[in-house]
């Protein structure tokens, strides 16, 4: 079964990716209403939460602390001397815009707050898919475009974009980060990726990112790397194929040759010295402002490791590399046996991330899927809020895409085992298996 045409003079196609998102966000919008109907009463909300109050569960409600008491200039410990969670572990830009735009809508309240977050966040989930499609498409095309856009904001936790939390900003200034750089924009890429690093910890994944692809340039402009070599060349766009019938589909991008409005990323020629310079540039800023939440944590409470001492204080343990994932493991699937399901993680990292589709997308994307999920596998606690982080490799989506943009059926039913999964991550996590127990064990 193929997927039908649609006229492009009568459809345009942003309008086309704003109406997927559309109807994908306001089908998750259903599923976390109908589900607060079942939401029992707890500390946090009481029985049948009305919409605000369903929203203001979990890190909403530390991102509203921030509003309400700041940041504290001194640190408490509990008992068993590990730092007592507190707001030091949230980054400020992303309460600081809600509570600027209740400010100027009404006089700042709880409900204005809420209103005003949940706005922020529905605005910059479609810049997410405005920006990712404008970033992607070009690379495989209009359907596989459009396919990733469904497929991402029907994935499991993809209800977080449209909630008080930091991720659909995050998203939204990362994707068109990624898109100047390509342009060769690099201070307004700057800007942004600094404005990004403090909605959310990404930084050391995105210096290393922009890090590494500058590595990579300096390799290619020294002959080190072929240009026609395999492996550099699984970085250019999807070429136009043919469909089962044998005919020609434009709607696959084709590989673009060298100009100078040929993005960065998928350069088929080395770059110039000059952008190699920004490159490294770039970088260098980038991994600075990796360091400036740490250091100005550190700078108000007088403690050097305030942020990573609070930012572990939910998993109550020392940051120490790879360890979380090995103490998950024995937990989750025993002290022996666990490894092996550890083993598997790993190999099914490496599948995904050496597929020659996400390549295709161009280094950039591919980079970055690569440097965030080793960054998650060294620092991050692999508890429910896995699936959570995982949002921020979207590119992922579209390599998914591409694989279904000539099969129907099986796009359809991906979407509808996307829209299942959906269900039970706002049942099971966000809902009622968290808040109907004495004690949490799964958060979002």
């Amino acid at each position: 079964m193929q997927f039908p045409n649609i006229s492009p003079s009568r459809f345009p196609h942003r309008l086309q990716v704003l109406a997927v998102w559309l109807f994908i966000t306001l089908l998750s919008l259903l599923i976390f209403n109908l589900s607060a109907i079942d939401t029992p009463a707890s500390r946090w909300v009481p029985a049948h939460p009305t919409y605000l109050e369903h929203v203001s569960l979990w890190d909403s409600k530390w991102y509203h602390r921030i509003i309400t008491e700041r940041y504290f200039t001194k640190l408490t410990y509990e008992a068993n001397g590990h730092v007592r969670q507190n707001t030091w572990a949230f980054m400020p830009v992303f309460p600081l815009v809600s509570e600027a735009l209740a400010t100027l809508a009404s006089t700042i309240t709880t409900k204005s707050y809420f209103a005003c977050a949940v706005v922020v966040s529905w605005i910059s989930s479609a810049a997410v898919a405005l920006g990712l499609d404008a970033w992607l498409c070009p690379r495989v095309g209009k359907r596989a475009s459009l396919l990733g856009v469904a497929l991402f904001f029907s994935f499991a936790p993809a209800i977080v974009m449209q909630l008080p939390y930091a991720e659909s900003l995050t998203l939204a200034l990362l994707t068109f980060g990624f898109i100047l750089l390509t342009k060769r924009r690099f201070i307004w890429a700057i800007l942004l990726f600094g404005i990004a690093e403090l909605t959310r910890p990404i930084g050391v994944p995105l210096g290393a990112t922009i890090g590494l692809w500058w590595f990579w340039e300096e390799l290619r402009a020294r002959g080190i790397v072929s240009p026609t070599s395999r492996f550099n060349s699984s970085f250019l766009p999807f070429k136009k194929s043919a469909d089962t019938t044998g005919n020609v589909n434009d709607d696959v991008a084709t590989t673009a040759p060298q100009t100078a409005t040929t993005p960065l990323d998928i350069s088929p020629t080395p770059l110039s010295k000059k952008d190699r310079i920004w490159l490294f540039v770039t970088a260098i800023i980038t991994c600075a402002g990796a360091l400036f939440w740490p250091a100005f944590a550190w700078f108000i409470t007088g403690v050097p490791t305030a942020y990573t001492d609070t930012e572990t204080a939910w998993r109550e343990d020392n940051l120490a590399p790879f360890m979380s994932w090995i103490k998950q493991a024995n937990i989750y699937g025993g002290p022996n046996s666990g490894i092996v399901a550890l083993i598997a993680v790993l190999v099914l990292s490496i599948c995904a991330l050496s597929s020659s589709q996400l390549r295709k997308l161009g280094r950039l994307a591919w980079m970055w899927c690569v440097c965030y999920w080793v960054y998650l596998l060294i620092f991050f606690d692999p508890s429910s809020s896995i699936l959570r982080m995982l949002l921020m490799m979207a590119p992922l989506a579209w390599v998914l895409g591409v694989k279904l943009s000539n099969h129907l059926r099986a796009a359809v039913a991906l979407i509808a085992l996307s829209i299942v999964s959906q269900v039970l991550w706002i049942a099971w996590i966000w809902d009622a298996y968290s808040l109907s127990l004495s004690k949490i064990y799964w958060m979002p």
